[in-house]
């Protein structure tokens, strides 16, 4: 039965639901309260030539994408061009190590003998190779894409065997430590719990599914930029029908008893819907828009909500090229526990930060003026706090990170070609995007908010509303936020049912 279904967000997951609902042959009108779809998933375009994705940069577990494209019908190579990034990344160790990341086995095996520990850890990453593919076959189908009605769909004889066998509930790091003895092996395969916003020491060692994305599978790049992807399932959406309204942000959904009854635009526009799907922040729409408290009615367990870390954005343009860095590259600080205790432990601006340089023009050209590269920084720092006042401390931040780039990277003259620069922070996150406690990556991916225990898609006080995004199931990165929209748009067509 076709029904008048309203998405609040243009994020990616937001996309995904609106197209596979508009196929399926739905009324489906998105509303964006900025002028461009793609929520975090964003770019910017300099006068200078220079262009940024100005959110994830990572296009991990490509089979995510791939799947959306099929219950499309559509072929993801007629919308966009995908090139696997070979080396994968290159990382910068505090004693002057540089390691080449790869999924090739060989080349990996080569670069551990010869970087790192001798033959040492070759057998032991090996058998971790193998442990992260299992892990990941069998995490995948069953506590990832799926969705949870009841507690049972979770705790269960099947669900029990793989949480024992694969050892999935203690801390990453530790299940890395027991493979390996070189310190800097144990960073390279438990920092990936980063992309989530949670530190390797507190992550479940299930997120080790994170690492094999990146190790087993690679990190795919679309030519023309990550936004590649955000134009092309709004392409696919508007072929289904679905119209947008840009610049129309929704400040409020209107209740009426155990459903909501309209959406109030710009504080003044009504319009009435059959079903509602909120790919906002989800603290923030159970805060602001339908005014009800999110421990309540999001969360299964009884504990308050816990929000992921944050990142301090630098959009460098400069007019010269540092070609000794690849498309990605991973700066480690000399401490790695302190870094990750500075930032969710003391909520501390980190001494010695560990950070990201992405430098997409390695990979298209046209993403930079002839002979100038687009640089993109992430340094993961706390969410906000009462101890960091942006205002006050951004910019002695600022030098240290330019600092370390010039050590650690060998851009010693990096200031002297910086021709353009945008900056970030969690403020802005906050601002910009309405993420709860500026976090960019939402909320964190402790045991009691993963899989059943993470806030659900679907509201327990209103029967015609339902989430999609990185706060709600199965979580935060592409792959998963895309899996979110799936899932939210199947659980909306069962309920129609």
């Amino acid at each position: 039965m076709k029904k008048k279904i309203a998405i609040v967000g243009a994020g990616l997951a937001g996309l995904s639901a609106a197209s596979l609902l508009a196929k399926n042959g739905h009324d489906v009108t998105v509303f964006e309260k900025n002028a461009a779809p793609g929520g975090r998933m964003n770019r910017l375009v300099t006068e200078e030539g220079f262009k940024f994705d100005t959110g994830p940069t990572l296009l991990l577990m490509l089979s995510s994408l791939r799947k959306l494209f099929k219950k499309l019908d559509k072929n993801i190579e007629d919308y966009m061009e995908l090139k696997l990034l070979e080396p994968s990344y290159r990382v910068f160790y505090a004693d002057g190590t540089e390691f080449n990341s790869s999924t090739n086995i060989a080349m990996m095996t080569n670069e551990i003998r010869e970087k790192l520990n001798g033959d040492a850890d070759i057998e032991s990453y090996l058998k971790f190779f193998s442990y992260l593919s299992r892990l990941y076959r069998l995490t995948i189908p069953n506590f990832v894409d799926r969705n949870y009605r009841r507690l049972s769909d979770f705790i269960n004889p099947k669900s029990l065997y793989y949480l024992a066998t694969l050892k999935m509930l203690g801390s990453l790091y530790g299940r890395v430590s027991n493979y390996f003895r070189d310190e800097r092996l144990k960073m390279l395969f438990s920092f990936q719990t980063m992309y989530l916003g949670i530190s390797p020491f507190e992550a479940p060692s299930v997120y080790g599914v994170v690492t094999y994305m990146e190790s087993g599978e690679g990190i795919y790049f679309p030519v023309g930029g990550m936004y590649k992807i955000v134009e092309s399932i709004q392409e696919i959406a508007v072929e289904y029908g679905v119209k947008f309204r840009y610049n129309s942000e929704v400040t409020k959904i209107e209740k009426d008893g155990d459903h909501a009854s309209s959406l109030v635009i710009n504080h003044s526009e009504r319009e009435t819907f059959d079903v509602y799907l909120v790919n906002a922040d989800l603290p923030y729409a159970y805060e602001t828009l339908l005014d009800e408290t999110p421990k309540k009615n999001a969360v299964p367990n009884s504990g308050e909500l816990k929000s992921s870390s944050s990142a301090y954005m630098m959009y460098l343009g400069t007019d010269k090229q540092y070609k000794h860095l690849l498309h990605h590259n991973v700066v480690f600080s000399g401490d790695y526990k302190l870094n990750l205790d500075d930032i969710f432990k003391r909520q501390i601006l980190p001494e010695d930060p560990a950070f990201y340089v992405c430098i997409p023009n390695r990979s298209d050209a046209s993403l930079a003026p002839e002979g100038g590269d687009s640089i993109y920084v992430l340094v993961p720092v706390p969410h906000k706090t009462p101890n960091i006042d942006w205002n006050r401390d951004e910019l002695a931040f600022r030098e240290r990170i330019l600092n370390r780039m010039s050590d650690r990277l060998g851009m010693t003259d990096i200031r002297d070609h910086i021709v353009y620069e945008k900056t970030f922070t969690p403020d802005a996150w906050a601002n910009e995007y309405n993420l709860w406690k500026g976090s960019a990556f939402g909320l964190s991916h402790s045991f009691f908010q993963s899989a059943y225990f993470r806030p659900q898609n679907k509201s327990k006080t209103l029967n015609n509303v339902y989430f999609a995004g990185a706060s709600t199931v199965p979580g935060n990165g592409i792959p998963m936020v895309i899996i979110s929209g799936s899932l939210a748009a199947e659980r909306i067509e069962e309920d129609l049912r």
